[in-house]
């Protein structure tokens, strides 16, 4: 159960399953003193939000939340589930180690509904790349538009489909007023996987995300990804089912991670290979990304857990 349970449904229940934090103080006094064990489960600590352009208030709000993420996990939960290796190598190298259960269990979807196996539009372009995120434009650097240039500069016609709503920024209107660029806004979520098998492989920008399911459904979807090898992405996406770049900088500190030529040629690589990284990367999301996998994962936690108190 999560934080927002009444408190009868808090009574009757085993333990508390924590997304990140509670601001409800109240709510987790009660948990410590009925002895209630809150099992936390943990996203990237890393705070990019506050180097960004974001407005103060929005760093100031962000930066809070995750202090408190960090008492709770220290102070408060009983045990922590993070949502990768990087991601827990991040909580210990910042926030330090404690002496509490813990292990990793990734993100899972619907594969029923993200398959290889459906239907896909068919383009002019190509190669055809997708961008699946919560939002668009809040990159300092828009690595897309430049990777779409040097593909043109290398005789390729590509076309870069926006999957999910674009935040108005200087970049982002740069962007939109390209001819390869298709915006195609926020989504049905059932009409996601259709666009992504229509892609020849999907750019990750989401660069500091903890586990980015944006990643996990294109894979289930047969689509290869492309992006820097930086972060969790490499441990999400291994080499049979992408082509990842070295980062010329730090994308942590906000500076521009550069390397777009690079980036285009994983890009023709992931284009000329199709078949091989699409059967891939289809074949990993079944073997351990389904959501079974995960609920799984997380019931074996707890009946250890259980077994343990």
């Amino acid at each position: 159960m999560s934080s927002d349970e009444t408190p009868s449904t808090l009574s009757a229940s085993n333990l508390v399953l924590l997304i990140n934090a509670t601001s409800n103080i109240f709510f987790l006094l009660k948990c410590l003193f009925t002895r209630k064990p809150i099992v936390q489960r943990l996203g990237t600590p890393i705070n990019y939000v506050w180097k960004s352009r974001a407005p103060l208030l929005t760093r100031v709000r962000y930066t809070l939340g995750l202090a408190l993420v960090a008492i709770i996990r220290r102070f408060v939960a009983s045990s922590h589930i993070y949502q990768s290796i990087q991601v827990r190598d991040e909580w210990l190298t910042l926030h330090g180690s404690v002496e509490k259960p813990s292990t990793v269990i990734y993100n899972g979807v619907d594969l029923n509904l993200f398959t290889d196996n459906g239907p896909a539009l068919k383009f002019q372009n190509f190669p055809v790349i997708a961008s699946l995120e919560g939002s668009h434009g809040l990159e300092r650097h828009n690595i897309a538009l430049r990777l779409l240039n040097s593909l043109v500069a290398s005789g390729y016609s590509p076309l870069l489909l926006l999957i999910g709503p674009v935040t108005e920024t200087p970049e982002s209107d740069l962007l939109l007023s390209s001819s390869m660029v298709r915006s195609l806004g926020k989504l049905d979520h059932s009409d996601i996987p259709t666009y992504l098998r229509s892609s020849h492989m999907m750019i990750s920008t989401d660069i500091i995300a903890g586990c980015p399911n944006s990643v996990l459904e294109s894979l289930s979807c047969g689509t290869p990804i492309i992006g820097y090898d930086y972060g969790v992405l490499s441990e999400l996406a291994p080499p049979t089912v992408s082509s990842l770049v070295p980062p010329f900088h730090d994308p942590s500190t906000m500076n521009d991670p550069g390397n777009i030529d690079q980036l285009a040629n994983a890009a023709i690589k992931i284009y000329n290979n199709q078949d091989y990284y699409r059967k891939n990367a289809r074949v990993l999301a079944l073997e351990k990304y389904s959501l079974g996998t995960m609920a799984n994962k997380y019931l074996d936690f707890f009946s250890t857990y259980y077994s343990a108190h």
